[in-house]
């Protein structure tokens, strides 16, 4: 009798178990992956944004205790030295602070982008030329470190040794004399001399206090004058295109007293001054602005009566306070 087939159903094998659970080794490797490549962007990338704060927030207030000058004098720049470079810019450093190579810098801002300070071992010696070199724009830091009125302030060392006029080194001669009698930096003195009997405030605004320093040449502004437009006179000026200081003005102390141009052309450049009353007028004035009589004592009390008045360049003044001061000084017989 033939034997019956006998259907064999065939186990599964050990290998098909490990194949059904490849796609979940795939997850968990991918996932591993995914982790250490997050954890490696992670540590590598830059973590320097403005969310973090390297100095006190009032660090640069020089009236706070956190006022970074006091860090700096503290420690003699070495706490400073360790992220900036604290080189000046006459090529030295504190006395006791050797600053890391430029290419160690943590900051690119030196101590010098603002100010002078730290200053070399020599630096009393010097400091004239330094300052003079950024046209006295750093001056006003030094009140940071030696006080306000540069008595000594926080360094302990005043300023007044040396400088002992009134206003130490924020009187007006330390930097130009009073008027500008000097070159101011690499600009002549022009007329400044002409103008010695008027206040600064006549053609330069805000010249209270070291605030009016600024990058050469000068502001003309008449904003706080008093003469330059008397009577109404629509001041203005012109500036040079050149920047040599050499602008026009157009004022009531140059005019012909009847909002017009004066008879001399004046030049700033050449220090011109007017010696003559014809330089600016006719003598008498022309009428009917002014009386025909040509002996101004008359009227003018402050002019000399000797004064020969067929010259113009005899008639004297008793008071030349009284002259070009903005007011009509007359008394009439």
């Amino acid at each position: 009798m033939r034997n019956k087939s006998i259907l064999h159903i065939p186990h599964r094998s050990s290998g098909g178990a490990r194949g059904g659970q490849t796609p979940k080794r795939i997850f968990i490797l991918f996932t591993v992956f995914v982790l250490a490549l997050f954890s490696f962007m992670s540590c590598s990338e830059d973590r320097v944004t403005d969310s973090y704060q390297v100095h006190p927030s009032n660090w640069m207030d020089p009236y706070s205790q956190e006022w970074h000058g006091t860090a700096a004098l503290g420690s003699k720049g070495q706490s400073c030295a360790e992220c900036h470079n604290v080189s000046t810019s006459l090529g030295g450093v504190f006395p006791d602070v050797l600053p890391p190579d430029p290419q160690e810098y943590v900051s690119d801002v030196a101590c010098s982008n603002c100010h002078s300070y730290p200053h070399v071992s020599n630096y009393t010696a010097n400091h004239p030329v330094h300052i003079l070199n950024f046209e006295w724009q750093n001056l006003a830091s030094c009140q940071s470190c030696h006080g306000v009125d540069f008595a000594g302030g926080r360094s302990g060392s005043s300023c007044l040794t040396c400088h002992t006029e009134p206003g130490g080194p924020a009187a007006c001669i330390t930097c130009h004399g009073m008027p500008p009698i000097e070159p101011i930096g690499s600009i002549p003195p022009g007329a400044h001399g002409a103008h010695s009997r008027y206040a600064c405030t006549e053609c330069h605004s805000n010249v209270d206090d070291l605030s009016h320093i600024d990058a050469l040449p000068a502001d003309v502004a008449f904003n706080d004058a008093h003469i330059s437009n008397a009577n109404g006179f629509p001041n203005s000026y012109t500036p040079d295109p050149s920047e040599l200081g050499n602008g026009t003005c157009a004022t009531y102390c140059h005019s012909d007293l009847h909002q017009g141009a004066p008879l001399v052309a004046v030049e700033w450049a050449t220090g011109q001054t007017i010696t003559q009353c014809r330089g600016c007028h006719q003598v008498p004035p022309t009428a009917p602005f002014h009386p025909t009589e040509n002996r101004c004592h008359f009227c003018h009390p402050h002019v000399d009566p000797n004064s020969n008045y067929n010259d113009a360049n005899e008639i004297r003044f008793l008071d030349p306070s009284l002259h070009v001061n903005g007011v009509v000084n007359a008394t009439f017989p």
